[in-house]
Formats: C-alpha cells, sequence, structure tokens
C-alpha cells in the first residue's frame, strides 16, 4: 500500500470522489457535510444540487421497492418524491455509512444501477464507511467496490472515536 498524501479538503475541486474511511466517531459524515456546504450557491437547481441518504435509508428504500424514477407524466411531479431521481440526478451525493448491515441481491442491484448511472453522468459521489477496502470487498463485491473507487481519492481518518471526548465520569 502507499504512504497516503496530506489533503486539503477546503481546497478540493470535486473532478474526482471522495471515500472517507476509518473508525466509527472519526468525524467523517461531519467532515462530508461540512465540505458540501459550499455548494450552497445558485450555481446549482435547488432540487438537483445535493442529496445525503444513509445506507440505512437506502436499503429501507430497496426493501420497500420505492426506488422509482418520474415518468414522463409525472415531470412536473416535485423530483423529492423520487428518492432514486434524487440519487441518479443530484450533482454531489453524499452516501454515508456504506455497507452498515447484510446485503441483499436488491441492494446490490438498485446500488449498482445508482452507481453507474452517476458515473455515466460524471457525478460526484462522497461515500462514508467503517470499513476499510479489504473489508468492503468482502461485504459487497468487486462490481460495487469497482464503482466505488473508480475516480475516487480514499481519504483515512486515523484518529480516535471524537463522540468519546462528551463523555463524562463520575464516582458516588
Amino acid at each position: 500500500m502507499e504512504t497516503p498524501e496530506k489533503i486539503d479538503l477546503e481546497k478540493y475541486d470535486f473532478k474526482r470522489n471522495l471515500l472517507f474511511t476509518g473508525p466509527t466517531g472519526t468525524l467523517k459524515t461531519t467532515t462530508a457535510k461540512k465540505i458540501i456546504q459550499k455548494f450552497d450557491d445558485e450555481n446549482f437547481h435547488e432540487k438537483l444540487k445535493k442529496y445525503i441518504i444513509t445506507d440505512w435509508e437506502f436499503k429501507q428504500l430497496v426493501k420497500s421497492n420505492n426506488l422509482n424514477l418520474r415518468k414522463p407524466e409525472a415531470s412536473q411531479t416535485d423530483i423529492t418524491y423520487y428518492p432514486l431521481e434524487m440519487l441518479v440526478r443530484s450533482w454531489i451525493l453524499l452516501y454515508d455509512d456504506l455497507w452498515v448491515s447484510d446485503t441483499s441481491e436488491a441492494y446490490l442491484r438498485d446500488l449498482t444501477y445508482v452507481l453507474d448511472k452517476r458515473i455515466e453522468k460524471d457525478l460526484v459521489t462522497i461515500f462514508t464507511t467503517n470499513l476499510t477496502k479489504s473489508e468492503l470487498k468482502e461485504k459487497l463485491n468487486d462490481r460495487i467496490l469497482s464503482r466505488v473507487l473508480l475516480n475516487t481519492d480514499v481519504v483515512i481518518f486515523q484518529w480516535e472515536d471524537r463522540r468519546l471526548e462528551t463523555t463524562r465520569y463520575y464516582t458516588i
């Protein structure tokens, strides 16, 4: 494995995807949300600018069969009623906690579709996960991992769980 370089996320140009990986509580999601806030300008249509979804939410949509695209006759319907369309059309997608639990064939199929559409449209995706590359390969599959890593900069969060800093201890 190569020695990782330092990355300055304040100056990141979002021409490539990002994969934030590291232990729980290392501020991966907080950092991702903070850096996508810079897209709150008027260069992008408000409903298509950015979309944030957790792996758990995606799996619930897959289970409930609620991943649909708008039909042509519904083109005037608010896009936010169509999560699949938001996933494949938003300029920047934050996919939080990639692989937090077991996957189904439907999940793998639908995630492959989303990733393929985003790749086809050259759209930016930020993934967060607690898993290493080898763990992702084991839990997902080669097809998904290949799509996640395509044109992606991997950022490794190495510090301790920051949430533990908020814990207070007492004795009686």
